[in-house]
């Protein structure tokens, strides 16, 4: 938070793991560690987000954030569409007027407690931002899916929706002409980058969880850098 205000940012988020705050390591650790750093976006007047890990971990995370939102009121949930137990926890979440950021999800979780079929989790998606949306959540639509991304304007069109009840997420590198094209169209977006010396590693087990972003981000990558060739071929002649 301090290198972010030292870039002068009028709207910044900074999410967290609870793994990465001692939720395995010790019961009374975590909270506090959390807390801590609630505060601390408080007092900046910034929105603390905690991602949501491995199903394990979904009761004790949830119950945080409602804890963290109702003593300190900027924190907000992460949810993920491919596991069953989800539109329990959105409903849950709608009820205290907590914001959520969607996702699919990247686990490997089992049958009995995650959707596999890929047009399921694509549906359950659809059905959790429709309930968060009706709920009057502010939602923050985080897919590089288009489809996702085509349906989420279907209900913020079809609800009469406002650009600050609303914003799409998509990570820095990942679809770039996509991005372009909503912020072209009036609609907020989010870029989200990832901060600390363990970047690396992390930007590792991602793309190993989810092959498609490596993808995404090579044919990005190799794009800009055709584009830049030809910018670069035109500048020299």
């Amino acid at each position: 938070m301090d290198a972010l205000e030292k870039q002068d940012l009028e709207d910044y988020r900074v999410a967290v793991k609870l793994t990465d705050l001692g939720l395995t390591l010790n019961r009374d650790l975590c909270p506090k560690n959390l807390e801590e750093i609630s505060l601390y976006a408080r007092d900046r007047g910034r929105f603390l987000e905690v991602d949501m890990e491995e199903s394990p971990f979904v009761p004790a995370t949830l119950d945080m954030v409602l804890d963290m939102h109702e003593r300190h009121g900027n924190t907000g949930a992460v949810v993920q569409a491919y596991l069953r137990r989800t539109l329990e926890d959105v409903q849950r979440l709608v009820e205290a007027g907590i914001p959520v950021r969607l996702v699919k999800g990247v686990y490997v979780e089992s049958r009995e407690g995650a959707y596999t079929g890929y047009d399921i989790v694509r549906e359950n998606d659809v059905l959790l931002l429709e309930e968060l949306l009706r709920g009057g959540i502010y939602v923050g639509i985080a897919t590089h899916d288009e489809y996702l991304n085509w349906h989420a304007l279907r209900l913020v069109h079809r609800m009469g929706l406002t650009t600050d009840q609303y914003e799409f997420q998509i990570i820095m590198g990942v679809q770039e002409e996509l991005q372009r094209i909503l912020v072209e169209a009036g609609h907020k977006l989010r870029g989200t980058v990832l901060f600390g010396k363990d970047w690396y590693e992390y930007s590792l087990r991602r793309l190993k969880e989810s092959p498609k972003i490596a993808g995404y981000v090579t044919r990005d990558m190799f794009g800009s850098l055709a584009q830049f060739a030809g910018q670069r071929t035109v500048f020299e002649r």
